[in-house]
């Protein structure tokens, strides 16, 4: 069975840092479908589903509740038999163009041409965290300076007592 958790109302800041999350949902220069909804996604926006596979049958995962996975919440099984041989489109993988499955695993890279509410959208409950993509690089000079002004004003506060 599918759990929605936690609802939007425990929304919290995430632990890496406000700068990590301090704009309003900013949309990147280059951006995917599939990195466009993990930036609407709130944090009650996932569910644990077994949905996902033939790669992996059975297998538990959480993923951005779509309209595909909104079919099959509470009857999972009867689900992946409703989807038997149904295409969802297609993506390159090794150099070939594969066609992807309905409650396939595979991601909607960029490379993926098809129904992205039918895709399979793997994202945790911090992606309602999640308000811009920057490189890496960045994210970590913005926590380190986080974490250094945070360092400074307690060296600060021990000064002064």
């Amino acid at each position: 069975m599918a759990r929605l958790w936690p609802p939007r109302l425990f929304s919290a800041p995430t632990p890496y840092g406000a700068a990590a999350v301090s704009s309003l949902r900013k949309r990147p220069k280059r951006t995917t479908p599939y990195k466009d909804r993990v930036l609407s996604a709130g944090v009650g926006d996932t569910a644990i589903l077994s949905i996902y596979g033939p790669e992996w049958p059975d297998q538990a995962m959480r993923a951005i509740v779509n309209d595909g996975a909104r079919v099959a919440l509470g009857r999972e099984a009867e689900a992946i038999g409703d989807a038997e041989g149904q295409i969802i489109g297609s993506t390159v993988l090794n150099g070939q163009t594969i066609p992807v499955p309905r409650y396939s695993a595979i991601l909607p890279t960029r490379d993926f041409d098809g129904d992205i509410e039918q895709a399979c959208l793997t994202a945790g409950q911090s992606a309602g965290n999640i308000n811009e993509i920057l490189p890496a690089g960045e994210i970590v000079r913005h926590m380190t300076s986080e974490a250094k002004a945070a360092l400074d004003g307690l060296a600060a506060m021990r000064e002064a007592a």
